[in-house]
């Protein structure tokens, strides 16, 4: 049987955050010196994975710090804005850095990670706004 501290680590917004880090890490350092390449509209964007892993890894740490303030302030998160959030961001920024990348059109992906964050905002707002 699993104890309060247990099951509350696996329940916690912040956790998927911090653990997700090393995956993308380690998917960064398996592509090597790959070039991500989107064109949007009339601008071409050529970023190498690593540049593009160290993005990802500070905003995922970024809502991780977030989602851990909040859980301090003894503020809970609302926990389906939260998993659309993080499964949704966490799935686009595994998407972009795999090479079969072009399949996806990225202006869907654009769309579906604003979204994402739209939730976020959302979510941040309920948990402030909540008793």
């Amino acid at each position: 049987m699993m104890s309060k501290k247990q099951t509350s680590l696996w329940t916690s917004p912040y956790v998927l955050c911090w653990l997700s880090m090393p995956l993308i890490i380690l998917l960064g350092l398996q592509l090597g010196q790959a070039t991500l390449d989107v064109q949007l509209y009339d601008t071409y964007y050529v970023m190498t994975i690593h540049q593009y892993v160290v993005a990802a890894v500070v905003l995922l740490w970024s809502f991780g710090m977030i989602y851990w303030a909040f859980d301090k302030a003894g503020k809970k998160p609302n926990y389906v804005f939260s998993l659309l959030h993080l499964t949704t961001t966490i799935v686009i920024f595994t998407i972009v850095a795999v090479p079969s990348f072009g399949l996806i059109s990225p202006f869907k992906l654009l769309v579906l990670f604003a979204v994402a964050q739209l939730a976020f905002i959302a979510n941040v707002f309920i948990s402030l706004l909540r008793k």
